[in-house]
């Protein structure tokens, strides 16, 4: 230390009578034996109990000044009063503590120790069994946070202990008068790139009541945003650019869902969709995870990640449309980790972050991304754990992600079995990480054990894979589908239009093939890109060689690797930029980005400009309309059935009775048209389990034993069959047109006996 008489410690008090007396005490103790303590300055805060009277027992004390609010102002506001007290001593150094004895004055002497060599000095604390969890839980959130977007690593950002040089007060101007004070001012050294020393402190919780509630997280969480603007220097384009590139992604993704203007309702695609909502839905309802309806069980054939994750979003809204909201929430999160991934990659620079808006921009505005979310489809949780999975393979290697990776490679099987390419590829990369540091080995070890055990288990008792449709036949994968898959893969990552679900559009557009193109070459020569490229190629090629052996061609089998495309596609214009400047590059971006969205050739669709396309999708979201037929009729057959005289009739439709079980009153009994129709069919199928072995002599014995049967015309042109299906009733019953509906297309019929 320079000179005895060098240090002040400021504490804000505020209802601390049950501790501060003895806190006082054992301070004043520690205070003696210290002599470069030259003051301790208390700040009542507006103090409604003893506390006062607490104070004013040592304000005779030389070494302590007490100073009162009239009202409680905060911490944050407290910490400002002593500090001006402070400025006016002018000693070298300066101690916050909290005055609810959370800090042991023990502490002090090693405080000011390394306050010598040290600007500033925080505390940390080992937060173990006797911290609240909701406590742990934000300070882990609090510290990813200010990791990634204000570039600095604390142990425990909500620590009050801390010790600053005078000189480098002038740098830390904090705004916060509660309890945010502490994050706010972690914000600053990180912004000003100050060095800082940890020091473990004892870990004291004697009221568990006193400090940051729930409340006053959330509203310090609320402010991270505005001090990441303010505060984050560059830091703080990062955060801008998140919020533009969720604007654009929110103008095309949007839906009206609670409405009839959007196809949401649909739930569509059958079947697929209806595997991962019904398991939910019946979770939720009491009825067991399984897809059941009306007595009725069949086995699930996806697995149930996907659904476990939409259970929140059903128990809180209570209707099966909010699978958006909970697709809306990934693609967020994805959008989010996508743009870390791009700053690791590309460093931090004002370059970098036009290049990361330029990137994003392609992510979000490729029409299969802002899609998506109106799919009730597991697609978009492979998204984002591939997304997260690539943010770990380039990230140092610490206990905490070493376990998190291990669980994440078998969560891609636990979300889709056609994953099993990216959980063999992302196990095999990040056990490569290992080959030169051995650390944290054992956890990653220890936990993909753990995590395929569960993965066999989950298996093996639900017998998922048993009569698998995919694997019956033995025609589900094999070589004799490779070459035809292969080059329909291939043609769609080099701009060809390409088949997902019933459209036929593009997946990649034109510039990304091309940039991506050139990327790849320079990843693999370019040394910084080569362990990178290697990592994104083993997911691609791994995917695609795996998918062309399917007999089925979808491009949503390889949606999930476009981001690491258009990472490919930012290696190109970073060497770009590397080989020419800042100015030309930049001008290279405008360019690119003008003939992406002006030049019909170069659009998401073929031979129309990218910004009509933006257009149309605007428009429909937000002005005009698509009408959700499924939905409608079935709101029209529980208007038609609830009548008295029709109540708990038969009811044949060709749409799923898991469909149904989303919207209906259970004012009818749900019946097949066709013995074709999904979940029918099948060994222990809804026929065997009802009973039907020919639908038509089924409706027959119905209506001989005078039950009143009506069918609807509904999804009958979905399958050719199915339709004429349909017009077989005719040749056995007389239809009764009963009620009109979603322009013909949903009529009720009765059928009367011939």
């Amino acid at each position: 230390m320079k000179k005895a008489s060098d240090v002040t410690i400021i504490i804000p008090v505020f209802n601390e009578e049950k501790y501060l007396n003895n806190f006082i005490k054992d301070l004043l103790i520690e205070a003696e034996k210290i002599k470069e303590i030259s003051s301790i300055i208390f700040i009542n805060d507006g103090s409604k109990d003893k506390t006062e009277q607490i104070l004013d027992k040592y304000k005779r004390n030389k070494l302590i000044k007490i100073f009162c609010h009239s009202r409680n102002l905060g911490k944050g506001a407290s910490l400002k009063t002593g500090l001006k007290e402070y400025l006016i001593n002018k000693t070298e150094y300066i101690i916050f503590m909290d005055g609810d004895y959370q800090h042991d004055p023990k502490d002090l002497k090693i405080f000011i120790s390394n306050l010598k060599k040290n600007q500033v000095v925080f505390g940390y604390r080992k937060l173990g069994k006797n911290v609240p969890f909701f406590r742990k839980l934000g300070n882990n959130i609090a510290r990813f946070i200010f990791r990634n977007f204000f570039n600095i690593k604390r142990k425990d950002l909500l620590c009050g202990f801390m010790a600053f040089q005078k000189n480098t007060l002038s740098k830390i101007k904090w705004r916060s008068k509660d309890y945010g004070v502490e994050t706010e001012i972690s914000a600053l050294i990180g912004q000003n790139k100050i060095p800082f020393k940890e020091i473990l402190i004892k870990t004291i919780y004697l009221n568990k009541s006193k400090g940051v509630n729930i409340l006053d997280a959330f509203f310090i969480f609320l402010r991270i945003p505005f001090w990441y603007i303010r505060y984050g220097s560059r830091f703080y384009l990062l955060f801008l650019t998140y919020i533009f590139i969720l604007l654009i992604f929110i103008l095309l993704a949007y839906k009206d869902v609670f409405s009839i203007r959007t196809l949401i309702p649909n739930l569509e695609p059958y079947p697929d969709t209806l595997y991962y909502a019904s398991p939910a839905w019946n979770y939720v309802k009491g009825n067991g995870f399984k897809m059941f309806f009306e007595n009725l069980t069949i086995k699930s054939v996806t697995p149930p990640l996907y659904s476990i994750f939409l259970i929140p979003f059903f128990y809180f809204f209570s209707d099966v449309r909010s699978f958006y909201f909970a697709n809306i929430f990934l693609m967020f999160s994805s959008i989010l980790f996508f743009i870390l991934i791009l700053k690791k990659i590309y460093k931090e620079s004002f370059f970098s972050f036009f290049l990361i808006i330029f990137l994003s921009f392609f992510l979000v505005t490729n029409q299969f991304v802002y899609s998506l979310p109106s799919f009730l489809m597991s697609e978009n949780l492979s998204f984002l754990i591939l997304i997260i999975g690539i943010y770990l393979l380039i990230s140092p290697v610490t206990k905490t992600k070493s376990i998190l990776s291990a669980i994440i490679g078998t969560s891609f099987v636990l979300i889709k079995f056609s994953n099993l390419p990216f959980m063999l590829s992302f196990y095999f990369l990040y056990s490569l990480k290992f080959s030169k540091n051995k650390k944290y080995i054992t956890n990653y070890i220890v936990t993909t054990i753990l995590s395929l055990l569960i993965l066999t288990i989950y298996i093996f008792l639900s017998e998922v894979l048993l009569d698998h449709k995919n694997f019956q036949t033995g025609t589900g994968f094999g070589l004799k589908y490779f070459k035809t898959n292969f080059l329909f893969y291939l043609k769609s990552l080099v701009g060809k239009s390409t088949q997902f679900l019933w459209t036929n559009e593009r997946f990649v557009n034109p510039i990304i093939s091309i940039l991506s193109s050139f990327g790849i070459i320079i990843g693999l020569y370019v040394k910084k890109y080569r362990i990178i490229t290697f990592q994104l190629l083993t997911f691609i090629i791994f995917l695609i060689l795996f998918m062309s052996s399917f007999y089925a061609t979808d491009i949503r089998f390889v949606f999930s690797i476009f981001p690491l495309l258009i990472i490919f596609s930012g290696v190109t214009i970073n060497t770009f930029h590397e080989l020419t400047n800042t100015k030309i590059t930049l001008f290279l971006i405008i360019l690119i980005t003008g003939i992406y969205l002006f030049i019909p050739f170069f659009g998401n669709k073929i031979n129309e400009r990218s910004i009509i396309t933006f257009k149309k999708q605007v428009g429909l979201n937000f002005k005009y309309s698509e009408v959700p037929w499924y939905y409608i009729g079935s709101q029209k057959f529980n208007n038609f059935f609830v009548k008295t005289e029709s109540k708990n009739s038969y009811f044949g439709t060709f749409l799923p009775p898991f469909y149904l079980q989303f919207y209906t009153n259970n004012s009818y009994k749900y019946l097949p048209i066709s013995e074709n129709q999904d979940f029918f069919p099948e060994k222990n199928g809804l026929l065997e389990q009802m009973k039907i072995n020919n639908v038509t002599n089924y409706y027959k014995n119905l209506l001989k034993s005078n039950k009143k049967v009506f069918v609807s015309n509904i999804y009958s042109n979905n399958l050719e069959g199915w339709k004429n299906s349909f017009e077989l009733l005719k040749n056995y019953f007389n239809l009764k047109l009963v009620q009109k509906g979603c322009l013909e297309t949903c009529n009720i019929y009765e059928l009367v006996l011939k």
